[in-house]
């Protein structure tokens, strides 16, 4: 019984070992996912920003705000959570056996998807604002606002897909200091637009 006990506190130290032989990984792991944690929480302060000053000024606003938003949400989850998603798993891969040509490639085939289907959907922007935004809306009203609006932003959709495949080929190379600076600067930037 003694042996046993011996076998089982030598085999729990081998693991506390290896937590503690790998401090570095774990201090890079932690900070890492700190950066990601509060660039997420300020991204989503960017919405709720936005969604307080709307709803200040009138509801239609904020209704043809969030119709629109609903295209933005729809081009977000196919290049941040595709595309963007897709970089940060295989590259790290490759990133681990310091293969970056094909970190290259890999990044270069999603911006090409993502700059194609960001492409398209402004040009319908352009094309048929209307019915864009009717898609997501049945008033008139908020369908006119909600066009006004889009034409505004949809000068951003390129941008917005190009950036964020940076930042993700970026996070799939151990470099999260980057975009984390960039939300807290749009955070800064939206709100002081939205105030004026």
């Amino acid at each position: 019984m003694r042996g046993e006990g011996r076998s089982a506190l030598s085999g729990e130290k081998k693991d506390m070992g290896f937590f503690l032989h790998n401090r570095e990984f774990y201090k890079s792991f932690f900070v890492m996912m700190a950066l990601l944690v509060f660039q997420n929480i300020i991204t989503y302060s960017v919405n709720v920003a936005d969604n307080i000053m709307l709803g200040g000024y009138s509801q239609t606003a904020l209704s043809a705000a969030a119709a629109c938003n609903q295209i933005q949400y729809i081009l977000q989850q196919f290049t941040v959570m595709g595309l963007g998603e897709g970089i940060v798993i295989l590259s790290s891969q490759y990133w681990g056996k310091k293969n970056t040509e094909m970190i290259q490639r890999i990044s270069g085939t999603a911006m090409l998807c993502g700059i194609l289907a960001g492409a398209a959907l402004t040009a319908a922007a352009f094309v048929a604002p209307d019915r864009m935004v009717g898609i997501f809306a049945d008033d008139l009203d908020i369908i006119r606002m909600g066009v006004s609006y889009l034409s505004i932003i949809r000068y951003t959709y390129l941008i917005f897909i190009v950036t964020n495949l940076i930042l993700s080929t970026l996070r799939s190379v151990q470099v999260v200091r980057i975009a984390f600076l960039l939300s807290c600067l749009e955070l800064v930037i939206n709100a002081g637009i939205n105030y004026k």
